[in-house]
């Protein structure tokens, strides 16, 4: 056996260059760690952005549904307080008007009938246009000739009557 000990058992030897690619390879490591922390920390800080943006949203859109929340209650109130006048103003012109109808009919004198009469009439009227704002909900209630006339064109011929 003439064969040299190297060719049974090779054994490399390190290039020169070992001891720098080892460094090399240590810094890629090192740099690919940093360059994941680096991308971590991108991402973390991104969504704690996006929380904060979002949290400041919300907080401004509960503040305004609170708002309009809170105008809302204050018209409802104010609707069922105006309801509840109207209501009170319709009893009361009710009543007038049976009143007057009363005295009407136990009036002796054609001069007291005349002026109760007229009175009673104007009673009706008021007592019609409460009724009216009562079923309308408190909204005021408008005279027929300008609900027309708000629905007409002008010269329209059958508008103008």
């Amino acid at each position: 056996m003439t064969r040299s000990w190297d060719e049974l058992w090779p054994v490399t030897e390190p290039p020169d260059d070992f001891a720098l690619r080892v460094v090399v390879e240590s810094v890629k490591r090192r740099d690919e760690k940093r360059l994941t922390r680096r991308w971590l920390l991108a991402a973390l800080a991104s969504c704690l952005c996006l929380g904060i943006v979002f949290t400041l949203t919300w907080k401004g859109h509960q503040e305004e549904v609170q708002k309009r929340a809170t105008i809302l209650e204050s018209q409802r109130r104010d609707t069922e307080e105006r309801l509840r006048r109207l209501q009170n103003d319709f009893e009361l012109a009710n009543r007038r008007e049976q009143e007057l109808q009363t005295t009407l009919a136990n009036a002796k004198d054609e001069v007291v009938r005349a002026q109760l009469q007229l009175e009673l009439d104007s009673t009706r009227r008021k007592t019609g246009s409460a009724g009216r704002a009562v079923i309308k909900g408190g909204a005021p209630a408008l005279p027929a000739k300008a609900a027309r006339a708000s629905s007409c064109m002008q010269g329209d011929s059958l508008c103008d009557q």
